[in-house]
């Protein structure tokens, strides 16, 4: 009697007619996880939110129905998120899971405020503060604010459901390229599900660009994809980025490892939304690595490619690395490939050119909670020369 009951605890019940739409999302894997359902929502929040910025570039903040609209939106944006699934409280009372399903720990957060100095990746030191409100309107919803001196300022609408992240914010940002800075003032609408993800957003003022952003995560590699307007010119775009890493087991403790990202633009975009290369090209500052042609600066392609060979010891990775990076103003990524390979071979490397050779150790960082990260140190010689570009460079990054 008792195996019998096992059994038919064991039997996941038929699914029945009409079933939530929620419980359809969170009990399949689905090959695309975005569901049309929001991206039609964000739409409809992201010509809101034209219409919002419109009212207050007309009245300014003092406006009556500005801030009527505004106190409006921070209260029932979460609701109107969840109107399709119904309140999440009732979804989790509902939602009888079938056996051997896992359910995710839910994760405990505080009120909390932050004050301190940050570095970006241009070495510039700024003060910042954070203020997060978890749960301020009700269960898995919350408000973040950051407001930061020289850099990124927004206010932040989340929501949670699940494996779902539903984002509204309110922003002011700086795009940097070398020797000009451009500031934007705008918003976005963004959905996370898994490793999948979408955003509707605005950089108006100095950039004045609307943009469609995909994103896709699978393994090691990702994949960005963006679609957009250039309001100044009224011309469209579109962009594409790939990168990932691969690892080699060579011999007992001997490993390679090769980095590596590609990407191209077609279309007429904005200079803060050209290719400008450094970052990933061990031993050189950021955005030192760029084609210019007159006035035009950054490129519309780029090529990145680091190889590491190393050895694991006690704990630690010891490892002699080459770093190379080539960025053109040519849209076809096959001449941006050619023209790279016959550039190394110029005794004069021109300057959308990064090429480095090295060696460094790393070393994991085990913390309570969380996936094992590293902090690495590495001594880079630069073989190109360019205004921008020392003799050696002495790197600490740590992965946290």
């Amino acid at each position: 009697m008792k195996k019998m009951e096992a059994r038919r605890r064991q039997i996941v019940p038929s699914r029945p007619k009409n079933t939530p739409l929620h419980r359809l999302i969170n009990d399949y894997d689905r090959p695309i996880e975005i569901s049309p359902v929001h991206v039609l929502i964000i739409s409809l929040l992201f010509i809101a939110n034209v219409f919002l910025l419109h009212l207050y570039a007309r009245f300014g903040s003092g406006s009556s129905l500005y801030q009527v609209i505004f106190a409006a939106m921070a209260k029932w944006y979460p609701e109107m998120l969840f109107n399709f699934t119904g309140p999440p409280e009732a979804a989790n009372a509902e939602n009888k899971r079938p056996a051997g399903s896992h359910r995710f720990p839910e994760e405990k957060k505080h009120r909390n405020v932050k004050l301190g100095i940050e570095v970006d990746r241009l070495n510039n030191i700024t003060g910042f503060c954070n203020i997060s409100l978890p749960r301020l309107f009700a269960k898995n919803r919350s408000i973040e604010i950051k407001y930061s001196a020289n850099q990124d300022s927004r206010l932040l609408f989340r929501t949670h459901h699940g494996n779902s992240t539903a984002e509204l914010s309110l922003f002011r940002s700086f795009f940097r390229t070398p020797g000009k800075r451009f500031e934007a003032v705008g918003f976005s609408s963004r959905f996370e599900r898994l490793s999948s993800a979408v955003e509707l957003r605005a950089d108006l003022r100095e950039l004045g660009v609307l943009r469609l952003n995909l994103e896709r995560r699978v393994g090691r590699a990702a994949i960005r994809c963006q679609a957009g307007l250039n309001t100044a010119k009224g011309t469209l775009f579109s962009k594409l980025e790939l990168s990932g890493a691969t690892t080699a087991s060579l011999h007992r403790n001997i490993y390679n490892k090769i980095d590596w990202g590609i990407g191209v633009i077609k279309g007429d975009v904005h200079v803060a939304d050209r290719f400008f290369l450094g970052s990933n090209v061990w031993g050189y500052k950021p955005q030192s690595v760029y084609p210019s042609v007159g006035d035009l600066d950054g490129g519309v392609s780029f090529l990145e490619v680091t190889d590491s060979l190393g050895v694991r010891s006690s704990g630690f990775d010891f490892f002699v690395f080459s770093s190379m990076g080539f960025c053109s103003q040519q849209s076809n990524i096959a001449e941006t490939i050619t023209s790279c390979f016959l550039s190394l071979f110029c005794d004069t490397k021109p300057k959308c050119l990064g090429l480095s050779v090295g060696a460094g150790v790393s070393s994991p960082i085990v913390l309570k909670g969380f996936e094992e990260r590293r902090i690495q140190a590495r001594f880079s010689i630069p073989l190109t020369s360019n205004p921008d570009t020392e003799v050696f460079k002495l790197s600490v990054v740590a992965d946290l």
